[in-house]
């Protein structure tokens, strides 16, 4: 890992074996080097989670990263999978450079300072126990629900959004219409500012036709 600490990243395409194992190497080589940023510059196929642990900051440049089992998520910082993940995880960032596309579900629990920009999604963004979250110019498009607050959600900024959601474009527990400050009562959901955004919930158009 030489090569990492000279210039501070590290790459899938240096790894061997699977692009699973290759994407999964390449975080924890960084993590465990503590140099913390790994830059994806190609088209990658996983077919199994990849897990994250903050801090942590993923740069993808211009390619597809795929999730090929559909059943699971493609990058989550729980290890269960289920939001029974111990401590906060801090400062986990995932930034495009060019036309970077994600294929596959997003699952975040328990973690403060999360940054998703510049990136397209074909999935659901899904946040549980989450703090101090920003997504800005990203677009998500998805078979069920576009972006997921769950319970113990405060202080997100999303603001330069596409979603283009088959369900509810942006979930979190109240009517969006109230204005640019939501909140979930109940769920521990708090301080989401949503603006200059585009929301389009195609089950409305489905259901009048």
């Amino acid at each position: 890992m030489e090569i990492v600490k000279l210039r501070g990243y590290t790459s899938p395409s240096e790894m061997k074996g699977t692009d699973t194992e290759k994407m999964q190497k390449s975080i924890d080589g960084v993590i465990k080097h503590d140099e913390r940023k790994v830059v994806v510059k190609e088209s990658i196929a996983v077919e199994d989670t990849i897990r994250l642990c903050g801090p942590l900051e993923i740069v993808l440049e211009d390619g597809v990263t795929v999730q090929m089992n559909g059943e699971k998520p493609l990058f989550t910082n729980d290890p269960a999978e289920d939001g029974a993940s111990g401590a906060e995880d801090e400062r986990i960032y995932l930034k495009g450079t060019g036309k970077a596309v994600l294929k596959g579900d997003l699952e975040f629990y328990h973690a403060n300072h999360v940054v998703l920009e510049d990136l397209v999604i074909e999935g659901h963004v899904g946040f549980e126990y989450c703090r101090n979250v920003r997504m800005e110019r990203v677009t998500v498009r998805s078979e069920g629900d576009g972006i997921v607050l769950r319970r113990g959600c405060s202080g997100f900024i999303l603001q330069y959004l596409t979603v283009e959601a088959k369900q509810e474009a942006v979930k979190c527990g109240e009517d969006l219409s109230r204005g640019p400050e939501i909140s979930g009562q109940g769920s521990g959901i708090s301080a989401v500012t949503l603006r200059d955004s585009a929301l389009n919930e195609t089950r409305n158009s489905a259901s009048g036709a």
